[in-house]
């Protein structure tokens, strides 16, 4: 099948939607492009990024004229600095979102509500308000939360929260296994059933062998354009990153 533009169209593979799903968020359609193709080896086109994250409804946070870095023009300066009348002042003072404030619907959705996300996950409501400016921080997984209260510690870093049985309603703690976005991507694209702790124990096995199997597939190896040693990010890869980036520009 191939894309209006004339390509191969890229059939996106579940392990890749499960990465743009956490990684799209606060990254440009290129940095994207770039990330799929460090990864993945997939060679796409940036339409064609912009494309699948919105099919899979997918938003990231960024303006669409402006892009991560810029800086805009009044950033530090004064409303006198910036030639706004004392009548433009007062009146935005008047709507200003004053520091350490909340906003108006606070106290309409009281701590501890429960949610279902569009992803079909429940969450529940923990903050009245972000204590992170730009991000939403109020709500949490539950699945993740009594994860934490079994065990007694935070979610580690670069881990999810499994649910045994695929049941994304149980919440028994049993029922809730830690492992890391590495291993669950590698269960998700190898195609590793499983439906229950026990032949989720053993997708977690067979998993960890096709890692093992991969990561001496991307032993070091000499660039067929420049001839230096480099290592790889994808078992195909037969030129070292500078060589790729400059094909690019």
């Amino acid at each position: 099948m191939r894309s209006r533009h004339g390509t191969e169209a890229h059939r996106w593979t579940d392990e890749e939607k499960a990465f743009l799903a956490e990684f799209v968020p606060g990254h440009s359609y290129l940095e994207v492009r770039d990330e799929l193709e460090r990864r993945f080896g997939a060679e796409v086109t940036v339409p064609a990024v912009k494309g699948v994250i919105t099919r899979l409804g997918l938003r990231n946070g960024l303006s669409a004229r402006v892009g991560r870095g810029f800086t805009p023009a009044n950033k530090g300066k004064t409303w006198d600095e910036m030639g706004m009348s004392p009548e433009a002042q007062a009146r935005s003072r008047a709507t200003c979102f004053k520091p350490g404030g909340e906003p108006p619907n606070g106290e309409a959705v009281p701590i501890g509500t429960e949610r279902v996300g569009t992803n079909g996950y429940v969450l529940v409501k923990t903050k009245r308000f972000s204590d992170r400016p730009g991000a939403n921080k109020c709500w949490r997984a539950k699945h993740s939360l009594v994860w934490e209260e079994a065990n007694r510690q935070p979610v580690p870093e670069g881990s999810v929260i499994a649910f045994a049985d695929r049941d994304k309603r149980n919440f028994a703690p049993e029922n809730l296994v830690c492992l890391s976005r590495g291993l669950m991507a590698t269960i998700a694209k190898a195609g590793l059933a499983y439906h229950d702790r026990e032949s989720l124990d053993a997708a977690v096995l067979t998993a960890k062998v096709i890692q093992t199997a991969r990561d001496k597939e991307l032993r070091e190896r000499v660039c067929k354009t420049c001839g230096r040693t480099y290592k790889p990010y994808y078992k195909k890869q037969r030129r070292c990153r500078e060589c790729i980036d400059a094909r690019k520009g």
